[in-house]
């Protein structure tokens, strides 16, 4: 790539991306496998540019609560793991969010789908609020969800 001056500005500068090494213990934790058993020998040891997608597989009793392909993504030094579940599911829907005045924390920032009984946190749109921590629980496959309300101008 090449780059250069004109009137005083640079035009588009190069993107330095970091690479990704996937984590056994984040593969576990996400009920997913590598299809290759010759790649999972050589997880410790490789390094993967970012963008990569690596197809994996749900584990042995466990399944998606989608048809979306299963893959892990490299993006600047993280592997994004997909999620598969062994029961019922919830699966948290932007209009709900919008509706609560709510966002997914960082934590949960790309997860869709949640597991029976797992506690979700949230955090409240700017210019909202909400007392104590916002949580909501996946139960009988319905979310709960939080309202934040609009800070009020004391």
């Amino acid at each position: 790539m090449k780059v250069k001056c004109e009137n005083g500005h640079w035009s588009k500068l190069p993107v330095c991306y970091s690479p990704c090494k996937i984590s056994l213990e984040e593969l576990t934790k996400h009920n997913i496998q590598l299809l290759s058993s010759n790649d999972q020998k050589n997880i410790p040891d490789k390094s993967y540019k970012h963008g990569t997608e690596i197809s994996v597989a749900c584990k042995s009793g466990f399944r998606r609560s989608t048809n979306a392909a299963l893959v892990l993504e490299c993006y600047d030094g993280k592997f994004r793991y997909p999620r598969c579940f062994s029961g019922r599911t919830c699966r948290i829907l932007q209009d709900d969010l919008d509706e609560n005045n709510l966002e997914l924390d960082e934590v949960h920032d790309n997860e869709v789908f949640y597991a029976e009984g797992e506690i979700i946190h949230y955090k409240c749109k700017n210019g909202f609020y909400y007392l104590g921590q916002p949580t909501g629980k996946c139960s009988e496959e319905k979310m709960s969800y939080p309202k934040c309300t609009e800070e009020s101008s004391v």
